[in-house]
C-alpha cells in the first residue's frame, strides 16, 4: 500500500472489502497491511485500524509443522497477535497440533476485534496495533 497513490490504494481496499463481504455477508473493519509496511499516506487514507502482529512465526521461511509449532509454543503469550500465512500447507498441518495444545494451556483463541474488546481497547482507524 506505501507504493500506491491515494486512488490506487482505495481502490485496494474497497476491492479486497467488497470480495470479503461477498463471500461473509458483513463488511470488514481491520486491516493488515502487506507486509506491515504503513507510512503516513496509509495512516491517513485508509480508514480502518491497522493490525500489525506481536508474534511472527516465519512460517514462509521455516516451512516446517514442526518448527512452526514450536516458535508459537515456545513464544506466546496473553494478548498476542500470531502472524500465519493460511496458504501454506506446513502452517495448517502445524494449526492442528498447536490450536489443541493452546488450548489445553488455557488460550482463548479469538478474533483480534473479540481481542481487544476483552483487553478494553477502543480500535481507531489509523493506528497500528500488535498486540493487546
Amino acid at each position: 500500500l506505501t507504493d500506491l497513490s491515494k486512488k490506487d490504494m482505495l481502490s485496494q481496499i474497497n476491492k479486497t472489502n467488497k470480495e470479503v463481504k461477498e463471500l461473509i455477508g458483513s463488511n470488514t473493519k481491520l486491516v493488515r497491511p502487506p507486509f506491515g509496511d504503513v507510512n503516513s499516506s496509509v495512516r491517513k487514507n485508509v480508514k480502518y485500524p491497522l493490525i500489525m502482529w506481536s508474534l511472527d512465526t516465519e512460517d514462509w521461511k521455516l516451512k516446517d509443522a514442526a518448527k512452526i509449532r514450536e516458535v508459537i509454543l515456545s513464544q506466546v503469550k496473553d494478548g498476542d497477535i500470531v502472524l500465519m500465512h493460511d496458504i501454506h500447507e506446513f502452517t495448517f498441518e502445524a494449526m492442528k497440533t498447536v490450536i489443541p495444545e493452546l488450548i489445553e494451556e488455557g488460550y482463548q483463541l479469538v478474533t483480534v476485534s473479540e481481542l481487544a474488546a476483552w483487553k478494553g481497547v477502543k480500535l481507531e482507524n489509523g493506528t497500528k496495533y500488535f498486540e493487546f
